[in-house]
């Protein structure tokens, strides 16, 4: 399970999470800025927590700076590349 963001964006992560990686590519090509929690971190364990309590169960999860859901990468990608 991983996560991430947007804009100033948040990503929840897991190193071995191909579309987690795949959202990272896509934010710096586009230039947004973003932080990555990585659930493989000791220091994250809380957000592990966090989703499972959400029943949230797949990554990469992300929001924006405003806290607005975004979702994963599939949705990234339709808002970043215009819905092309």
């Amino acid at each position: 399970i991983a996560s991430c963001l947007v804009g100033s964006e948040m990503c929840i992560r897991d190193r071995y999470c191909k579309f987690c990686t795949k959202a990272k590519h896509l934010m710096r090509e586009k230039r947004v800025g973003f932080t990555a929690y990585s659930l493989d971190d000791p220091s994250s364990k809380w957000l592990l927590t966090l989703l499972k309590k959400a029943g949230i169960g797949t990554l990469p999860q992300i929001w924006d700076n405003k806290g607005n859901y975004i979702g994963g990468y599939t949705e990234l990608k339709e808002l970043l590349n215009g819905n092309d």
